[in-house]
């Protein structure tokens, strides 16, 4: 039975009109709208996507009553509503939205996804974040813990996962393991909540177009903050977890009165074989037996589950093989620090990078010093963002590694990589820029680079 103060919620629900303020393609906007479908009184959804954009969202919905705005959003929307329920990608691309500030100066009452599962979820929660990591490390933990018969859902920023409706039943839960992003703990700010047991893979600069400042070390600042929702609501009997080598989360435990522990690779022990590649993973997986030791989950147990973990799709997969080459599917690597984490990942010299994409306006150099110490061969998408980076790669000697064409097809991207390469490179999307432009999003790009692979290694 779900506690009494979600009841009541149910009960005043049945009296309200709701706004879903972004649908989007990721699941979190549908999670909200069937939760609000079955409770409210009447709903309207509003998305500035068109309605074959919005197609496999909608077809989610086919068996619900509601109405739509579609390709704007509208005043009179807004005033219609009694409750608001804002999808994390309003704070991303639009902070300062007009329809926000409306909504707060005629007193809406505001929800998000996020907020209302912290605010009556009846079990434990596990919260993971991160610049990078933190969907590699949300997995993992799933695993171990499913693998040793804890009863737990997935959820957060993970695509396509439902929470909402595991409310009425959470107390039969062990825990709910949730990924959350920037814009989600801005809203656990809100709600003044944080997860019983957080963990912190890292933190670099991401997103900081999407945040206020007269300089890049203000928008830095107002991105960490969002951040420390992770654990500055915790209290004695919670734990958090945090990379060691990281200076900008010492930070976080002062923040904290949880319980500290922080990790690194050399909490995992020696002896465990990890299938994933690059330094990061170990640390990534090393949270996890950190976890692991905090619920008493025995070592051989923690160590089966670690190393039987696969990864995750999207994230320094890989995807194929022919001739002796390997083709990486990393197309989350949206920034540049993500990019140069990945190329730190193989042997030197034996990767053809494909990279490039839509400006975040984020440093270039490392990266460029990166690909200097690593990089065979540089090969470039068509964006904003490649403009910057071919600017910077300019500077320095790259012109017997650098193609030339700036590539405006996936296609011959992947094409001429693959005749660049010999046995033993590796073909290695990490863009290191967002995919607006050329693609619908970053998975979007993964999927058509996974379906050239295909047909290249079929041949």
């Amino acid at each position: 039975m779900a506690n009494l103060a979600f009841q009541e919620y149910i009960e005043k629900l049945s009296r309200q009109k709701v706004l879903i303020f972004g649908l989007g393609l990721q699941g979190g906007g549908v999670d909200s709208a069937k939760f609000f479908l079955k409770y409210a009184k009447e709903v309207k959804i509003t998305d500035l996507k068109t309605e074959k954009e919005l197609k496999p969202s909608l077809a989610q919905l086919k068996n619900f009553s509601y109405s739509l705005t579609l390709g704007e959003h509208r005043d009179e929307d807004i005033q219609w509503a009694d409750l608001i329920v804002v999808n994390q990608d309003i704070w991303n691309k639009s902070p300062d939205s007009h329809f926000l500030q409306l909504a707060y100066q005629l007193d809406k009452q505001i929800e998000t996804q996020i907020g209302l599962f912290f605010r009556f979820c009846d079990c434990p929660i596990i919260g993971i974040t991160g610049t990078r990591g933190k969907t590699t490390t949300t997995y993992a933990c799933f695993k171990m813990l499913q693998d040793n018969g804890f009863k737990v859902i997935l959820g957060g920023n993970v695509p396509h996962t439902e929470i909402l409706n595991q409310l009425e039943n959470s107390q039969d839960l062990d825990f709910a393991i949730l990924e959350l992003s920037n814009f989600q703990l801005h809203a656990l700010h809100l709600e003044k909540k944080s997860p019983h047991i957080a963990i912190v893979t890292s933190i670099y600069p991401d997103h900081l177009i999407s945040y206020a400042g007269e300089n890049f070390e203000e928008q830095m600042q107002n991105y960490i903050k969002d951040k420390t929702a992770i654990c500055c609501y915790q209290n004695a009997n919670d734990f958090l977890l945090l990379k060691k080598e990281e200076q900008i989360l010492q930070s976080f435990a002062p923040l904290s009165q949880a319980q500290v522990l922080f990790f690194d690779e050399s909490a995992l022990p020696k002896d465990y074989k990890i299938k994933l590649p690059g330094k990061h993973n170990q640390q990534n997986l090393s949270s996890i037996f950190t976890l692991g030791k905090i619920l008493n989950i025995s070592r051989e147990k923690i160590q089966a589950s670690l190393e039987n973990f696969q990864g995750v799709p999207y994230r320094l997969e890989k995807r194929g093989e022919r001739n002796g080459i390997i083709f990486i599917n990393d197309t989350t690597a949206t920034t540049p620090i993500a990019a140069q984490i990945a190329l730190e990942s193989f042997p030197a010299n034996k990767i053809i990078w494909i990279g490039g994409g839509y400006s975040k306006q984020l440093p270039l150099q490392n990266l460029v010093k990166t690909l200097m110490q690593t990089a065979k061969k540089i090969i470039l998408l068509e964006g904003t963002g490649t403009t910057e980076l071919k600017q910077e790669l300019q500077k320095f000697n790259f012109e017997d590694r650098l193609i030339s064409q700036i590539f405006i097809n996936l296609k011959e991207a992947v094409e001429t990589a693959y005749s660049q390469a010999h046995a033993g490179d590796i073909i290695l999307l990490s863009p290191g820029f967002a995919s607006f432009g050329m693609f619908v999003n970053e998975f979007d790009r993964g999927d058509q680079f996974n379906q050239i692979v295909e047909k290249i290694i079929s041949q």
